[in-house]
């Protein structure tokens, strides 16, 4: 699944994560076999918890940790 926009001041984009990154892994889990709305359920969670996401981003792999926000 690919990020579709990471809008400014929201925790995706203050971790680092862009528009165009795709998820590959969520906490360990294999993001690739999972629905979008299976990656939604698993990056979403309680405000303050923290949830590590392996984004790939122009061709190199990394492994981000998002402090969960509110959703606006």
């Amino acid at each position: 699944m690919y990020v579709k926009e990471a809008p400014p001041g929201h925790a995706a984009a203050l971790s680092g994560i862009e528009a165009g990154d795709e998820i590959v892994a969520i906490d360990g889990k294999d993001a690739k076999t999972m629905s979008p709305a299976e990656v939604r359920a698993a990056v979403r969670g309680p405000v303050g918890t923290k949830v590590r996401v392996e984004v790939v981003h122009a061709g190199q792999t990394r492994t981000v940790v998002v402090e969960r926000g509110p959703l606006e």
